[in-house]
């Protein structure tokens, strides 16, 4: 987050206080700018720069929060005909979010508005969890808007396990209430929002698989849309070897198929460096197969277990007969995700689900 923070600068303060000024009578820009670069903004990360603004712009606004959201929503409007929204102006749903609590109605309202700015994703969730089942009727409503943006925010923002967002604990436990929207944009003429609707669904598969492998039953066919959308959706009981996920998609195990010359040919890697392995595919039926390929690699943890984790490698149909020799590498690059502990480590190959025999290499 340390280089986004810098979008915070006083050339953004300066740009987006003209527009300020457009909005509230007696706004003073130098006041503003002075006041919000104040120490220690310096040391401030990005979410704490971005709350920071909206405390900041509070004290240029009325204090009645049914007098200051419409004004949130003027300016809202007037940045989006000065161009695309930005990153930056995430903090017009922060001061909606941190202010409104009060007076939800008319911060959801507003939301709906500023959101065709930039997206209120994360902003929604505190009173989704306070008013869940007056919020998810809005936001089914808002399945309808002619705004995309709107659309996606009732898919998006009713998400159960949103990545750096509030957890709706509620739809982690019984995913039903967020369905109908679902439902209603399946089949969505935007591609963001179909998009959102298949992470919406993944979220669920991890709490409830049986859900998303009985929604994608029923949609699986309807169009080429809705089948992007479920094979993005079921991806991670794909990678998980979830037989009925494997099925839906015509990626049964298959006996003929069949794996050969496995290889590990670095025996030994350094941190920093690549294990390297190569293997033969054989098709070696007279029908042409689909077959998704991954590869699984077990990281040796600090405890002397191992972690597993599902690389694709591709998913394509293969000839009658056709033979494939297929050579992959995967670093061992320093990365801030993953911890490399010294030893032995495990790979394998996927062929439709079904693993074949790990090899052993090791990390020094």
């Amino acid at each position: 987050m340390s280089a986004l923070k810098e979008l915070y600068n006083e050339t953004f303060y300066k740009e987006v206080s003209k527009t300020l000024a457009l909005h509230l009578p007696q706004f003073d820009q130098r006041k503003f700018i002075k006041k919000v670069m104040a120490s220690p903004f310096d040391e401030m990360e990005l979410k704490q720069r971005t709350t920071h603004t909206a405390q900041t712009l509070h004290a240029f606004m009325p204090s009645d929060f049914k007098k200051a959201a419409p004004l949130v929503v003027a300016i809202s409007k007037t940045l989006r005909q000065q161009g695309p929204g930005r990153l930056e102006h995430i903090f017009l749903p922060e001061y909606l979010a941190l202010y409104g609590t009060q007076h939800p109605y008319v911060a959801v309202k507003a939301m709906k508005e500023v959101t065709q700015l930039i997206s209120c994703e994360f902003a929604i969730r505190p009173f989704i969890i306070a008013h869940p089942y007056d919020l998810l009727k809005v936001m089914t409503e808002w399945t309808k808007h002619p705004s995309r943006h709107v659309r996606r925010l009732a898919c998006e923002g009713s998400r159960p396990r949103l990545p750096w967002g509030m957890a709706l604990g509620f739809l982690k436990a019984d995913p039903s209430p967020t369905l109908p929207i679902l439902e209603a944009l399946k089949s969505d003429t935007c591609e963001i929002v179909r998009r959102s609707v298949a992470n919406h669904l993944n979220d669920i598969s991890k709490g409830h698989p049986n859900v998303l492998l009985h929604i994608a039953s029923k949609w699986k066919g309807q169009s080429p849309q809705t089948d992007a959308i479920l094979k993005h959706a079921c991806r991670t009981l794909l990678k998980a070897g979830d037989t009925k996920a494997l099925r839906i998609f015509g990626l049964a195990p298959d006996a003929s198929i069949v794996l050969s010359q496995f290889k590990v040919l670095t025996p030994v890697v350094k941190e920093e460096q690549s294990v390297d392995f190569t293997f033969i595919l054989h098709n070696t039926s007279t029908n042409k197969k689909l077959v998704r390929l991954e590869y699984a690699m077990y990281y040796l943890r600090a405890n002397g277990s191992h972690s597993k984790k599902v690389f694709k490698i591709s998913e394509r149909e293969y000839a009658p007969n056709e033979k494939a020799a297929i050579q992959r590498s995967q670093s061992f690059r320093r990365i801030t995700t993953r911890v490399y502990y010294k030893g032995l480590q495990q790979l394998s190959i996927v062929i439709n689900g079904k693993e074949s025999d790990v090899k052993k290499f090791e990390l020094t």
